[in-house]
């Protein structure tokens, strides 16, 4: 089988290739440690939450250990590498089921 020929075979059996687009990331800001909480009563929406934590630059492990601990025990600390506006990040968190509940002192 040729490339082109192998190309339509996959096609057709899985149809086309859908590009996604990288998320808009932050581009400058300082850094803060989060201590972050679930909402209790609202519902929690991690895939939505790790998209807005790779915006401020986490690493996506980094990201899926604080959406696992939130899922888990409720809670989770991240240091966050850049944040323009700390009002803006709470109240993006706070429509995805979780609050900040304290900056400490960056480490």
């Amino acid at each position: 089988m040729t490339e082109a020929t192998t190309r339509s075979a996959l096609e057709a059996a899985f149809g086309q290739r859908v590009r996604i687009r990288a998320p808009d990331v932050v581009g400058e800001g300082s850094a803060a440690t989060l201590a972050l909480g679930r909402i209790p009563g609202a519902g929690l929406d991690t895939v939505a939450a790790a998209g807005a934590h790779v915006r401020w630059h986490l690493p996506i492990m980094i990201v899926h250990r604080a959406m696992t601990g939130l899922f888990d025990t409720g809670e989770a600390v991240v240091d966050v590498p850049k944040v323009e506006e700390l009002s803006r990040l709470t109240s993006e968190l706070q429509a995805l089921g979780i609050e900040v509940r304290s900056r400490l002192e960056a480490r």
